[in-house]
C-alpha cells in the first residue's frame, strides 16, 4: 500500500510540474495518461538550467562550488582581455575529477590558462587535442595533477580538473580575448555575471587606456561601481565579501581622438594591426519576391529562442508585403518543402508551420539540396552544429543566405562564413535588437571591395567581408613604409568610400602577431572542416584554442618531456637537459611496439598449435565430475591490492584477480528468467549483423581453410534485453501508426537521458522501421557533441541497422576524437570489414599491431586474430610488406568476444563448457583447449574466448561487471557480445548482442551455444 501510495504522489507531482512549464515547441505532446495491459510509465520532469560557470562532477557527489573569484579586464583600442581567476572547494570527502564547462560570446577566443601546481600557478601550452586528451589521461591515472582546456565545436570551453583533494581547493586562472564591436560609434563591453551563486569574496578590476577625458557609460547593477580618471586611462575597482554574484555589467568606451596602427617585426616582416571607424552607409536592398525560409528542426534546435526568430521573421513579411515562401524543415534529412502564398504580411499560415515544428534527430548539413528550390534568397534558421555526417557543411546555392541564430551556443565562424559567400548576412539575435535584425534583413550592407598597397600581403578581414561602424584590420608588410588604402562599396562598380592609413616598418608590439593571427583564424574558422590543417598550425604556433587545440599543463619537465610537449617557459632549461636522449628512447619504443606484437602472436599461435585429445578430455571430465571452477580464497585480495593490480595491468603485466565473481551455474537452465524470452536461431539462417558477419568468400593460399570438412550443425540461443523501464511497457502497446507519436510525448520527460533514445531506437528496430529508429538514434550525437561512450553506442546500432556508410562516419569521428585508444580503431577496422572495405579493414589492424598502446598492448592478441580472420576469408586483400610472422590461418569453432562502451570500467567474460568447466580471468585454459587470453580491467575491452575444436554440447556464456571506477559517469555500460562458429572459414557465422546494464554489480546470462558434431551442415 506504501508503494502505491508514493505512486500516486509521485504521479500528481509530475502533473503538477507539466502544469507550471514554460510553453514550448513541443506543447501539443503531452504525457501519455493511458495504461494499456496494466504497464503505466512515469516521466521525470527535466532538470532546472544550470548557470555557467558549470562545474560538473559524479552525480552522487556533491556540487564542487567558486568560493572565491576575481576579474581583471584591459580594453586596448578594441581588444578586450579578460582574466577570471577562481578558487575552487570540494566539498566531499572524495578525491574528484570536475569539468569546469563555459560559453564563450561570439568573438571570443581562450588566451591563456593556468592551474596551480605545488603552490604555484603554471601556464598551459597548446597541443594538438586528440594528443592532449590522451595525455591528460595518461597522467590522471598516475594521480599527478594536469589540467586540460578544450573547445568543443558549439563554441563552449571545457576545462577539466584533477585531482580536487577531499574538502580542498584549486586555482585556475582563465584569459580571454574579445574583439569589440561599435554601437552607435563606440565599443561596448559586456560582462556577464549572472552565475547564481554566492562568493566568499568578490573583485572587479577593469583599465582603459584612452586619450580622451571622457569616461566610459555605464550600465550595471553592481553598488557603487564607476570609473575614474588616473593617468592615461580610465579605471574602475569592486569588491565584495559574502557576494551573491548575479548581476550584470556593460559600458560603452568613448572614441578616442587619433586612429593608431600598431606594429611589430617579426622575421623580416612587420605585422601591422590596426581600427578605422567607417560611417554607416547601408542602403536598401532590392525586396524579394520569393524567399526560402530554413528551419533547423534537429533536438538541438528546442533550445533556441523560436519567439525571437518568430518576431524577426513576421517583421520582415509585413515589410515584404505579397511574397511566396517556400518553407523547408531539415534535421538529418531534409523534410518536405511547402510553399505559402503570403498577402500583406500575413504571418498566421508560417506560424502554424513553425508551431508545428517536432524537434528530433540530428543536424546534417550536407542533406540539403537549396540549388533545386528556386527563391530569390534563404534566410536560414540554426544555431549552425552540425551533429551527424562528415561535416562538410551547406551546399551553398547561388543567391543570398541569411543565416539567423538564437541559440546561446552556437558555430559562430560557420554561419558568418555561409553569409559572407552568398554576400547575406549572419544576424545573431542574442547580441542584435529587433529593429537592428531586420535592418539586416532590409538593408544592403557596406561591404570591403580591395585592398590597396605595395609589399602589403595576407590581410584581414578579407575583401568581400562586412564593413560594420569599425573595420579592425591586420596584415603583413615585407618592405618599407607604405600606405593602405581600404576600398569600400555596396559592389565592384559601386564604391562609395576609401581609406588611407600609413602603416611604418618595424615596431615592438609583440600583442600584434597573434591579434593578426587571430584575424586569420577568424578566416579559417568560416570553412572550419577545410582548413581544419592549417587551424591546428596557426593554433599551436600563436598559443590559440581551436576546436582542434587544446591548452594542456602537467606537472613537471620529464611529464612534457614524456610525451613530447613544449613546456611554458619556466620548465624550459630543464626540458632541454632531459631531451638529449629523447631520439634514442623514441627508437626503442617503436621497436620495443612491434616485438611485443611479435610476442602476443607467437602465443597465439602456439595455442592454436597445440593439438587437444577431446575424447580424452570428455572421459576425464566424467570421472572427476568437476564443479565449475572458482580462485580458491588463499587467491583473494583486499581492495588494496586489487589497486595494485590495476596499476600492474596498465603496465602491460600480466595479473590474476582472485576477487572472484559469484559462482556459476553448473549448467545453463532449460527455461530463462521472466524478464527475458529465449529465441534460437539456426546459424545457417542468422542475420548478418554484427562485424565480420557471414561471408561465403574463397580462402585460398593460407592454410587448409579451403578443403576443410564439413561443419557439425551449431546453434546459438540468445536472451533478447528488455529494459524493464516504464516508456518502454507504453511504446510496446503502441501500434505502428501511433509508435512515433507516442515516443514524441514520452520524449518530453526523458529527452537528456541517452538511454531513452537507445531503447527507442531498438522498438523501431524490432519492427523493422529503420528510418524512425535512425531519426531516434540521431538524437545522440545531439546531447553531448563529444562524448566518444555515447558515439560508439550509436555507431554500434548504426551497424546493427546495417547503415554501414553512417556508421564509418561515427567510427571515424571517434579516432579523431579518442584516437589515443586502439579500441577506437578496432572498431573502425571491423566497421570497415562489415562494410566490405577490406583493404581499409586490413590497414587499420595493421597500424594497431605496429604501434604502443600503454595500457592497452595485450589488445594485439586480438587483433592478430581478427586480422587474419579477415585475410583467411578475403586473400586478395594487399599485405604488403607486413612481417610474416604476422599471417597465420587459424579457423576455430567456437569464438566469443566482449567489448563495451565506458572507460574505467572492468566487466569480465565467462565461458561455461559442456565439461562444466569455466573459462574466465581466473582459470585461462581448459581441458578443451579453451583459451582467454587477457583480462582487461581499465574499460573497453576487448576480452575473447576461442575454442580450436569443439566438444558437442552447451557452452554457456555469461558476463559478470566487476568494477566501475569512472571519476565522471556518463551513464550506463552497453555490452556487445560477438558470438562466432567456425570463424576464419567459409562458412562462418556470427551473432551480435546488445546489452545495457546500470548496475557495476549486474550478471548477464547472455546465451549459449550449442554444438553438435552428429548433424552435419550442408
Amino acid at each position: 500500500m506504501k508503494k502505491i501510495i508514493a505512486l500516486c504522489m509521485l504521479s500528481l507531482f509530475v502533473l503538477s510540474s507539466w502544469l507550471v512549464c514554460p510553453v514550448t515547441a513541443q506543447e501539443k505532446y503531452r504525457p501519455l495518461s493511458r495504461c494499456r495491459d496494466g504497464n503505466c510509465g512515469v516521466i521525470l520532469p527535466r532538470p532546472e538550467v544550470i548557470f555557467i560557470p558549470q562545474i560538473v562532477v559524479a552525480k552522487n557527489y556533491q556540487p564542487i562550488t567558486v568560493r572565491d573569484m576575481s576579474i581583471k579586464t584591459v580594453v586596448i583600442g578594441n581588444v578586450a582581455t579578460t582574466t577570471y581567476e577562481m578558487v575552487m572547494f570540494n566539498p566531499n570527502r572524495a578525491t574528484l575529477e570536475a569539468e569546469f564547462v563555459f560559453p564563450l560570446a561570439e568573438n571570443q577566443t581562450v588566451a591563456a590558462v593556468a592551474l596551480d601546481i605545488n603552490g604555484k600557478m603554471r601556464e598551459g601550452v597548446v597541443v594538438e587535442k586528440q594528443k592532449a586528451r590522451a595525455t591528460f589521461e595518461n597522467v590522471v591515472r598516475r594521480g599527478a595533477d594536469p589540467l586540460l582546456v578544450e573547445k568543443t565545436a558549439d563554441n563552449q570551453f571545457k576545462t577539466r580538473i584533477y585531482p580536487f583533494a577531499p574538502e580542498g581547493t584549486r586555482k585556475i586562472r582563465i584569459t580571454l580575448e574579445e574583439m569589440l564591436k561599435k554601437e552607435n560609434g563606440q565599443f561596448k563591453y559586456v560582462l556577464p555575471l549572472a552565475y547564481k551563486q554566492k562568493l566568499a569574496t568578490f573583485s572587479l578590476d577593469i583599465e582603459i587606456p584612452t586619450d580622451t577625458p571622457d569616461l566610459p557609460e555605464v550600465t550595471t547593477d553592481l553598488a557603487d561601481f564607476t570609473f575614474t580618471q588616473s593617468g592615461q586611462a580610465v579605471r574602475s575597482h569592486f569588491e565584495a565579501q559574502d557576494y551573491e554574484l548575479n548581476n550584470a555589467l556593460s559600458f560603452k568606451i568613448p572614441q578616442m581622438e587619433k586612429e593608431l596602427v600598431f606594429t611589430h617585426e617579426k622575421g623580416g616582416n612587420t605585422y601591422f594591426y590596426g581600427d578605422i571607424d567607417v560611417p554607416v552607409s547601408d542602403k536598401d536592398k532590392p525586396l524579394p519576391h520569393k524567399i526560402g525560409v530554413v528551419w533547423d528542426a534537429s533536438l538541438s534546435g528546442a533550445k533556441r529562442d523560436v519567439a525571437k526568430e518568430k518576431a524577426l521573421l513576421e517583421a520582415y513579411l509585413q515589410k515584404l508585403g505579397d511574397v511566396e515562401v517556400v518553407f523547408v524543415p531539415f534535421n538529418i534529412k531534409q523534410g518536405e518543402a511547402k510553399r505559402i502564398s503570403v498577402k500583406n504580411g500575413d504571418f498566421s499560415e508560417l506560424a502554424a508551420l513553425i508551431d508545428g515544428i517536432v524537434y528530433d534527430g540530428a543536424t546534417r548539413f550536407d542533406a540539403l539540396d537549396l540549388k533545386k528550390i528556386e527563391v530569390d534568397e534563404f534566410l536560414l534558421f540554426s544555431d549552425g552544429v552540425e551533429t551527424f555526417g562528415k561535416n562538410d557543411g551547406l551546399i551553398l546555392p547561388d543567391m543570398p543566405v541569411y543565416t539567423i541564430n538564437s541559440a546561446t551556443a552556437f558555430a559562430a565562424g560557420r554561419l558568418r562564413g555561409w553569409a559572407n559567400r552568398t554576400f547575406a548576412r549572419f544576424i545573431n539575435l542574442n547580441n542584435t535588437a529587433p529593429a537592428a535584425a531586420l535592418d539586416m534583413l532590409l538593408k544592403q550592407p557596406l561591404r570591403i571591395i580591395r585592398y590597396n598597397g605595395e609589399n602589403i600581403s595576407e590581410i584581414y578581414p578579407v575583401a568581400g567581408s562586412v564593413a560594420s561602424e569599425n573595420i579592425s584590420f591586420a596584415g603583413i608588410l615585407s618592405g618599407a613604409a607604405t600606405e593602405l588604402e581600404i576600398v569600400l562599396g555596396y559592389d565592384a562598380d559601386n564604391i562609395v568610400q576609401t581609406h588611407k592609413i600609413k602603416i611604418d616598418a618595424g615596431g615592438n608590439k609583440s600583442a600584434v602577431a597573434r591579434l593578426w593571427a587571430l584575424q586569420k583564424m577568424a578566416y579559417l574558422q568560416e570553412d572550419a572542416e577545410k582548413n581544419k590543417d592549417e587551424i591546428l598550425a596557426l593554433g599551436q604556433q600563436y598559443s590559440i584554442v581551436t576546436e582542434n587545440t587544446s591548452l594542456l599543463v602537467l606537472e613537471n619537465a620529464s611529464d612534457y618531456l614524456q610525451y613530447d610537449i613544449t613546456p611554458p617557459e619556466d620548465l624550459l632549461d630543464e626540458y632541454h637537459r632531459l631531451q638529449q636522449d629523447k631520439n634514442r628512447i623514441v627508437t626503442e619504443q617503436k621497436e620495443n611496439a612491434l616485438r611485443d606484437a611479435i610476442t602476443q602472436a607467437k602465443e597465439v599461435k602456439k595455442w592454436w598449435e597445440r593439438e587437444v585429445d577431446i575424447e580424452a578430455a570428455v572421459k576425464a571430465a566424467e570421472k572427476q565430475k568437476f564443479e565449475p571452477l572458482q580462485p580458491s580464497h588463499s587467491l583473494r585480495m583486499e581492495s588494496q591490492s586489487f589497486s595494485a593490480h590495476r596499476l600492474g595491468a596498465s603496465n602491460g603485466m600480466q595479473m590474476d584477480r582472485a576477487a572472484a565473481p559469484d559462482s556459476a551455474s553448473p549448467a545453463f537452465s532449460d527455461s530463462f528468467s521472466d524478464s527475458m524470452e529465449a529465441e534460437s536461431i539456426d546459424m545457417e539462417e542468422a542475420q548478418e549483423l554484427g562485424f565480420a558477419g557471414s561471408y561465403n568468400a574463397e580462402s585460398k593460399g593460407i592454410g587448409g581453410s579451403d578443403n576443410a570438412p564439413a561443419q557439425p550443425k551449431a546453434t546459438i540461443e540468445v536472451r533478447q534485453w528488455d529494459p524493464d523501464v516504464p516508456y518502454l511497457k507504453i511504446l510496446k502497446a503502441s501500434t505502428d501508426a501511433d509508435l512515433y507519436a507516442d515516443y514524441l510525448k514520452l520524449k518530453i520527460g526523458y529527452q537528456d537521458q541517452p538511454s531513452f533514445y537507445f531503447d527507442i531506437t531498438d522498438e523501431f528496430m524490432r519492427r523493422n522501421m529503420n528510418e524512425q529508429a535512425l531519426t531516434v538514434l540521431s538524437n545522440i550525437t545531439e546531447m553531448q557533441l563529444d562524448n566518444v561512450e555515447l558515439l560508439r553506442i550509436a555507431a554500434n546500432k548504426l551497424l546493427q541497422m546495417q547503415d554501414y556508410a553512417r556508421a564509418l562516419e561515427l567510427f571515424e569521428k571517434i579516432t579523431e576524437l579518442r584516437g589515443e585508444d586502439p579500441q577506437s580503431f578496432r572498431d573502425l577496422a571491423l566497421a570497415y570489414q562489415a562494410a566490405g572495405e577490406y583493404q581499409k579493414a586490413f590497414d587499420t589492424f595493421r597500424d594497431i599491431l605496429e604501434k604502443d598502446w600503454g595500457r592497452f598492448n595485450p589488445i594485439k592478441q586480438i587483433i592478430f586474430v581478427e586480422m587474419n580472420n579477415l585475410l583467411s576469408l578475403h586473400p586478395e586483400v594487399d599485405t604488403g610488406d607486413l612481417d610474416k610472422d604476422f599471417i597465420f590461418d587459424m579457423p576455430v569453432d567456437i569464438r566469443v568476444v566482449l567489448s563495451w562502451s565506458t572507460d574505467n570500467t572492468d566487466i569480465d567474460l565467462h565461458v561455461i563448457d559442456p565439461l562444466n568447466e569455466e573459462c574466465f580471468y581466473g582459470h585461462k585454459e581448459t581441458a578443451l583447449g579453451g583459451r582467454y587470453p587477457h583480462d582487461f580491467t581499465q574499460g573497453f575491452g576487448p576480452e575473447e574466448f576461442m575454442l580450436k575444436k569443439a566438444a558437442d554440447g552447451k557452452y554457456v556464456i555469461r558476463t559478470n561487471n566487476f568494477g566501475d571506477h569512472r571519476q565522471s559517469i556518463s551513464g550506463a555500460t552497453t555490452l556487445y557480445l560477438d558470438l562466432y562458429t567456425n570463424y576464419a572459414r567459409k562458412n562462418q557465422k556470427h551473432e551480435r548482442v546488445f546489452v545495457r546494464t546500470e548496475n557495476v554489480k549486474d550478471k548477464n546470462s547472455i546465451g549459449e551455444i550449442v554444438w553438435d558434431s552428429a548433424t552435419k551442415s550442408e
